[in-house]
C-alpha cells in the first residue's frame, strides 16, 4: 500500500514541530513523532539534515566527546538529554574531577534557559544540590557553547533509582 504524499505545508509544519520537540525533549521525541507520520518521515529527515544535522535522530551515533572544554580535560560522557550533554572531566587547577554540562543547541531560547539555570544553581547551597564551580563559554567543535562545571556526584542515575524505588 502506497502512503499518501504530504503537502508542502504539512512537511513544513512537521519540520517546525520536530525542531521544537528536539529542543524540549531531545532526539527520541523526534523519532517517536516521525514514526507516527511515516508518509512524511523521509522528507522531514532530509530537511532536518539540511538544517544542520538534526536529521541524525535515530541514525548516526553522536561523535566522540571533545578533548577539552575550557580548563577541563574531558574523560568521558556521563549522560545526554534533550538540552545538553554531561561529561566527566578533570579540572586543571585545582586538580579535581567535575561534571560539565554543555548545551547542544544553538537556539536562542534554549541558550537563555540554560544560562538562567546555571545562574540559579550557582546561587544555591544545599547538601542535596551539586555545587557549581564555574559557569562559562568554551569552544567545542568549532562552536562557542555555554557550559556549567559542577561537583561530580557518584551514584545511580536518577531515572534508575526512581524505577527501582517506585512502588
Amino acid at each position: 500500500m502506497k502512503l499518501p504524499t504530504p503537502s508542502p505545508d504539512d512537511v513544513r509544519d512537521l519540520v517546525v514541530r520536530c525542531l521544537e520537540l528536539y529542543e524540549e525533549r531531545g532526539p527520541d521525541a523526534v523519532d517517536e513523532l516521525l514514526r507516527s507520520r511515516p508518509e512524511s518521515a523521509e522528507l522531514v529527515r532530509a530537511r532536518l539534515e539540511r538544517l544542520g544535522g538534526l536529521g541524525r535522530c535515530g541514525a548516526a551515533p553522536e561523535g566522540a566527546p571533545p578533548e577539552r572544554i575550557g580548563a577541563y580535560r574531558v574523560v568521558g560522557t556521563l549522560g545526554r538529554g534533550g538540552m545538553g550533554v554531561v561529561y566527566e572531566a578533570e579540572q586543571d587547577r585545582p586538580r579535581r574531577r567535575v561534571a560539565i554540562k554543555v548545551l547542544r543547541s544553538r537556539h536562542g531560547t534554549a541558550r537563555a534557559r540554560f544560562e538562567h539555570e546555571a545562574e540559579l544553581l550557582a546561587r544555591l547551597q544545599h547538601p542535596g544540590i551539586a555545587a557549581i564551580h564555574e559557569v562559562g563559554r568554551a569552544s567545542v567543535g568549532g562552536m562557542t557553547v555555554p557550559f556549567l562545571a559542577m561537583e561530580l556526584v557518584r551514584g545511580v542515575p536518577l531515572d534508575e533509582y526512581a524505577t527501582r524505588e517506585s512502588p
